[in-house]
């Protein structure tokens, strides 16, 4: 029996040699799998941190790369904008330039056939009618005197000239019919070489 109570010691010192080298083996797992949680936790931490870092820089990148995009656009669009202007203007400098020349052109077409009015009115011997048509003519020749001394000077100079000389020959006492039908004559040659030259 003395041998059996030793047997069944050395078994219980066995047992708890055993369970006490199970429990540091136990101990050694816990610890190595806390190390290993720990360590990877940290990995997965650095990770997720260098991630945001490169997420950020992309974002900066993109954020820089629409704002440079926007800044090429509004720089056309002003550019266009820039030139659309300049075409306005030089298609309504064109069209001013249009009218002031159609203007100018049924002035002198009106001064021609008024010439013409005086003509007639000096072969039927009335002065009086032919100076009132002189002053018309004055007067639309005041209008456009600058704009066909641009366009002709030589025609310009003589219609100038030969409205000066009709008026004063239509004023005189005793008009010359034949001499204020000669300076008309000029006078109508001018004119029509001012329409012709534009």
């Amino acid at each position: 029996m003395q041998s059996s109570l030793k047997a069944g010691l050395v078994l219980a010192t066995l047992g708890l040699i055993s369970l006490t080298a199970c429990g540091e083996e136990a101990k050694n797992i816990s610890e190595g799998a806390k190390n290993s949680i720990t360590e990877t936790t940290q990995k997965a931490t650095e990770g997720a941190q260098k991630a945001s870092e490169a997420a950020g820089k992309i974002s900066d990148a993109g954020q820089k790369t629409v704002a440079n995009t926007a800044q090429s656009a509004t720089e056309g669009a002003q550019k266009m904008a820039d030139g659309a202007e300049k075409a306005a203007q030089s298609a309504q400098s064109k069209v001013t330039e249009t009218v002031a020349s159609a203007t100018f052109v049924t002035s002198l077409t009106g001064m021609k056939d008024g010439v013409s009015k005086a003509i007639s009115s000096v072969k039927a011997g009335d002065f009086k009618t032919a100076q009132a048509e002189v002053s018309q003519l004055q007067e639309t020749w005041g209008k456009i005197r600058e704009t066909a001394e641009k366009h002709s000077g030589a025609n310009y100079k003589t219609v100038n000239d030969q409205l000066a000389v009709v008026q004063t020959a239509l004023k005189a006492p005793s008009p010359d019919k034949t001499k204020i039908l000669s300076e008309f004559q000029s006078l109508s040659t001018a004119v029509a070489g001012l329409i012709a030259s534009k």
